[in-house]
């Protein structure tokens, strides 16, 4: 099935292109991040269920930066959590760039790495 009629689901590898404002200083920022979808031990983190079913060029937006919390992402090491200049943004906007059939060797990555989240391995600050 070609990616932009792909919906995002379990095991899908999900590019994602994110663009934040900055109170301070009122540029936009593009982040490009990619992960695979629902590997998680304790189920769906709120942020998978806001993206599930969406398709190529779906855009969310989260428009409370304390949304930007470990229990939000759960195993996901989301890029703008943890920095500093992204904890001001008003705005986050997140655009579904690809949506693609995860290797099995990527499900597996993904799977340890997931297990290490809330033990301090993966560097989400949850641990």
């Amino acid at each position: 099935m070609e990616s932009s009629q792909r919906q995002i689901g379990p095991l899908s590898k999900v590019a994602l292109i994110i663009q934040s404002e900055t109170d301070e200083f009122q540029v936009s920022d593009n982040t490009f991040f990619e992960f695979i979808f629902g590997v998680g031990s304790t189920g769906i983190t709120p942020f998978e269920k806001a993206l599930a079913d969406r398709r190529v060029g779906d855009v969310i937006t989260i428009n409370h930066p304390e949304n930007l919390t470990c229990s939000f992402f759960g195993h996901i090491p989301f890029p703008l959590k943890a920095s500093g200049t992204h904890r001001k943004a008003h705005e986050i906007r997140i655009r579904v760039e690809s949506i693609t059939e995860a290797s099995p060797r990527e499900v597996v990555a993904a799977l340890a790495a997931a297990t290490e989240c809330g033990h301090g391995g993966c560097g989400c600050g949850c641990g």
